[in-house]
């Protein structure tokens, strides 16, 4: 078996060689890890497909239609604090988001299906939105102000072939699907190998030659933070309790820059 490490050392890789490595302690994760395998829903391909048609597509007002997943809906906010008095910098605060993608807000997104445009949200506690974060926030209330749909372009024979290089619908989505089980595959892969690794650098024991270039890079970060402090007239630790840190966390940070990017190769 050969275990090579790389780690991070400031700026330029640090190639460890197998001699950093003294032993590894377990090799049971390696014997259980499962073959990645990757599932794709005819949904999932779907929302893949119309990702890639919206670049295509034309967008107009949904008119007097209710709100649907897909639409862009424009809102107008404004926060309350504890007493209902407006906050002056969230009052009718412009937000768009795509409902459904849950990018924006999972309980205003639910709120706006099935509503139309013009429609308000009374009064109602910021607790569980995003404006939770919001300093004295405790209300909000909002306006639909607008709400536009995708219009999607007809999967013509022509448009296939010269934006897809395919001829009918069935090879679109045969294509999509190919690409996403592809990007999910690798995601899935890089998910594998990550915990793989951290779990074998975990189970690994490293030379002095290793921990002496973990001392050296915990010195170089608390320089780094000394520098800082000298700035703005700081310790240290009034430096990294700014940050929300202590020397441990530093250390840490050490350890795993020193270990980041690190990968295994086995060969029996």
């Amino acid at each position: 078996m050969i275990i090579c490490l790389t780690g991070c050392a400031k700026a330029q890789p640090d190639i460890l060689g197998c001699s950093n490595v003294v032993e590894v302690r377990d090799y049971g994760i390696i014997n259980s890890t499962e073959p990645v395998v990757v599932e794709i829903t005819e949904d999932k391909i779907k929302d893949e497909a119309k990702y890639n048609l919206m670049k295509y597509s034309e967008i107009e007002s949904i008119g007097g239609a209710s709100i649907t997943d897909g639409n862009i809906v424009y809102v107008l906010v404004t926060l309350y604090d504890n007493k209902k008095n407006k906050l002056v910098e969230y009052q009718d605060r412009a937000f768009d988001f795509i409902v459904g993608d849950y990018e924006f807000d999972h309980i205003i997104e639910d709120f706006v299906i099935g509503k139309t445009i013009g429609e308000e949200k009374g009064l109602a506690s910021v607790k569980g939105t995003l404006f939770e974060e919001v300093e004295d926030a405790e209300y909000f209330e909002m306006k639909i102000e607008n709400a536009e749909c995708y219009i999607y372009p007809q999967l013509t024979k022509s448009f296939l072939r010269e934006n897809f290089d395919v001829s009918t619908e069935e090879e679109f989505y045969k294509k999509i699907k190919e690409e996403t089980e592809s990007i999910e595959y690798v995601l899935e892969l890089n998910k594998v190998e990550d915990e793989l690794v951290e779990q074998l650098i975990h189970d690994s024991v490293f030379n002095e030659e290793f921990t002496g270039g973990v001392e050296e890079r915990y010195k170089d970060l608390i320089k780094e933070y000394e520098k800082y402090g000298q700035l703005y007239g700081m310790t240290v630790d009034e430096v990294l309790d700014f940050f929300e840190m202590d020397r441990e966390e530093v250390k840490r940070n050490a350890q795993i820059s020193r270990r980041m990017g690190a990968c295994f190769i086995f060969s029996g």
